[in-house]
């Protein structure tokens, strides 16, 4: 893998591991992005046979243009399967805080007899 390509991957690997970045669910399943000032970033897996996977990572421009496309296999131990993991497993933090929001005002209202 190209050395500027394993940097862009181990910091953004930092970068959401320290929440830094903040990787938003797709309208398909296991797919996430990753929306920056100079482009984009998606990372998802995908089954290539029973129990083996392969994850995959591409990095598009501002203008959609495909940067680079790759893939390691899901069971490597890896930055690129270590970030993938960590959002899928994580996908859920955002409900979390929007549960949050929503039990503190239906609480006030209901406390305010609304």
């Amino acid at each position: 893998m190209q050395v500027k390509l394993q940097e862009l991957i181990q910091r953004l690997l930092s970068g959401t591991l320290a929440g830094i970045f903040r990787w938003a669910d797709t309208a398909e399943d296991g797919i996430y992005q990753l929306l920056l000032d100079e482009g984009f970033v998606r990372i998802y897996r995908l089954a290539v046979l029973e129990g083996e996977y392969l994850i995959f990572f591409t990095v598009s421009s501002r203008d959609e243009i495909i940067l680079c496309d790759v893939s390691v296999p899901g069971k490597e131990s890896n930055p690129l399967v270590e970030l993938y993991n960590f959002v899928n497993d994580h996908r859920w933090d955002d409900l979390d805080d929007l549960l949050a929001e929503v039990r503190t005002k239906v609480g006030a209202e209901i406390c305010h007899g609304r």
